[in-house]
Parts: C-alpha cells; sequence; structure tokens
C-alpha cells in the first residue's frame, strides 16, 4: 500500500474546496423541493443519500489518484461516503428556478423501459451542464455528471462518474490565477 504524500493530500484537499467552494451559491436548498415524485428531473440528491445508505454497509474502497502523472494508490477499510459523494449530490439540478433551464432526452428499449436519459443545460452559466443517467432493468447502472464552474480565481471542468457496482471517478482541470492548468483524476473502487 503506498501512502498518500503531504503533496498529493493538499492537493486532493485544494481540489475539493475549490469544487465545494465554486458550486456552495448552486448547491440546491431542500425549500421547495417537495416530495421525490414532485421533482422536475432526475432526483440526484436522493439518489446518492440512497447510495450512501447502501455503501455505508461495506465501507471499503481502492483510492487511486493522479495528479501531475504521478499515481498513487491506497486502500482504505472505512471509507465515509457522505462526504465522498457529496460532490455528486451537489451537482443536483432540482430547484424550482431551474425548472426551464434544463431539456431533457429520453431512450426507450422496445419494451417502452427507459434505458438512457440526458439533461441538458441551455444555460452555460449553471454548474451542471449535463447529466446523463443509464439505467438497465428499470435501475441506474451508470450516472455521468459535467460541471463548469468559473469564479474570480478559479475555473474547473468536471466529468463525474458513478457506476453503483464499480465504483466512481472525478476528473478535473482546473485553471487558478497565475497558475498552469491542473488536471487531476480521482478514482475509487469498491471493495466487496
Amino acid at each position: 500500500m503506498i501512502h498518500f504524500t503531504a503533496r498529493f493530500r493538499c492537493i486532493y484537499s485544494l481540489l475539493t474546496l475549490c469544487m465545494f467552494g465554486a458550486c456552495a451559491n448552486d448547491m440546491p436548498s431542500s425549500q421547495g423541493m417537495g416530495e421525490v415524485g414532485t421533482k422536475r428531473h432526475f432526483d440526484l440528491k436522493g439518489y446518492f443519500e440512497g447510495e450512501v445508505q447502501r455503501l455505508g454497509r461495506k465501507g471499503r474502497a481502492k483510492k487511486m489518484v493522479v495528479a501531475k502523472g504521478t499515481v498513487e494508490t491506497r486502500s482504505q477499510d472505512s471509507v465515509d461516503f457522505q462526504r465522498e459523494l457529496g460532490m455528486f449530490s451537489a451537482s443536483d439540478i432540482n430547484r424550482p428556478a431551474w425548472s426551464d433551464k434544463y431539456v431533457v432526452d429520453s431512450l426507450f428499449d422496445k419494451q417502452k423501459q427507459l434505458v438512457h436519459l440526458k439533461i441538458t443545460s441551455l444555460d452555460k452559466s449553471l454548474k451542471t451542464q449535463s447529466l446523463e443517467i443509464d439505467f438497465r432493468q428499470g435501475v441506474v447502472s451508470k450516472v455521468q455528471i459535467r460541471n463548469n464552474t468559473i469564479n474570480a480565481i478559479a475555473s474547473s471542468n468536471q466529468i463525474l462518474t458513478y457506476e453503483p457496482a464499480l465504483g466512481y471517478t472525478i476528473e478535473s482541470n482546473q485553471k487558478v490565477s497565475f497558475s498552469d492548468s491542473q488536471d487531476f483524476k480521482i478514482q475509487v473502487l469498491f471493495l466487496k
């Protein structure tokens, strides 16, 4: 097992801070959200709350961080999935003010069962630009989120991919004022 160096802990902390800090104004509030059945779009926040409960029983994962061409890997026996999946939940688009800001495209199979849902932003200033969900036999098999964030000190492009049977990846390209662009990738595999 390779331990994360102080440099990678700092990079990981900075990446997490910038992503959460940049999206703090975009986090949906529970006020006016209604019950699950009244959500205008896919209930991303509710889905990940369910996943946190499901994964809480496992709690083991293997994490790989790639930054500046260096790869560091470690296994974790106790994972705080509430914190780990918070970035996915924070990409929820179910705010009443955004009800007309996204367009939905659905794909059904021959049995008229939903197999793919794509929700795309019509407003380039919103953080979550697209949300794609794949379904297998009526159950979510993959979630992919594309986020773009621009603020006074940084801009960030993210691709968040979650596969409930495997794990998740967070890919980010970040540009902080007065520094070079940085690419990061975090991959987490669920262990049994």
